[in-house]
C-alpha cells in the first residue's frame, strides 16, 4: 500500500496565527506530518509527500523518515488536484493507495478503520455539521 500526503498549500486561514505551514502544528511535541508518517511506515505503507509553500520546511520536520518527496512548483495557482498530479508517478497499477491531506490529525483507529474498508472511501467528520470550512452530512 502507499500514501501520498498532501502538504504544498500555503494555509493562508491559520497563516495570521501560525506563520508556518499547518502540517507543522506540534500536537504533543511532534509536527502533525511527521506523527501521520510514522503511523503509515508502521504499517508498511510507503509514503511519499508533495511539497510547495515552506518545502524545506517540512522536509526538515521529516528528517529521517523513510519518504519519497515532490514539488509542487505552482501549489499557489493549483489544489489538491494539482499537487496530486505532481507525484502521479508514486502510485502503481493496481495497488491501493491513501490520499490525505497532511495537516489532520489521524488516530490510528481511524486509520485502521480507514485499511480495513473495501473499495473507494472517504473519510469525513460528521460531526462538524454547523461550524468548519467543509459539510458533509449524510
Amino acid at each position: 500500500m502507499r500514501a501520498i500526503l498532501l502538504a504544498a498549500g500555503k494555509g493562508t486561514r491559520i497563516q495570521r496565527h501560525f506563520m508556518r505551514p499547518k502540517s507543522t502544528i506540534e500536537v504533543g511535541g511532534k509536527p502533525i506530518i511527521r506523527r501521520t508518517v510514522e503511523m503509515l511506515a508502521a504499517r508498511g505503507i510507503k509514503v511519499a509527500v508533495v511539497l510547495g509553500y515552506e518545502g524545506d520546511f517540512i522536509r526538515g520536520c521529516l528528517d529521517g523518515c523513510d519518504v519519497r518527496f515532490y514539488e509542487n512548483p505552482f501549489y499557489s495557482e493549483t489544489n489538491s488536484l494539482g499537487s496530486l498530479w505532481m507525484a502521479r508517478e508514486f502510485l502503481s497499477d493496481g495497488e491501493d493507495a491513501l490520499v490525505m491531506n497532511a495537516d489532520v490529525y489521524w488516530d490510528d483507529k481511524i486509520l485502521d478503520r480507514l485499511m480495513e474498508s473495501e473499495g473507494p472511501v472517504m473519510a469525513a467528520d460528521r460531526s462538524r455539521r454547523e461550524i468548519g470550512d467543509f459539510f458533509f452530512c449524510v
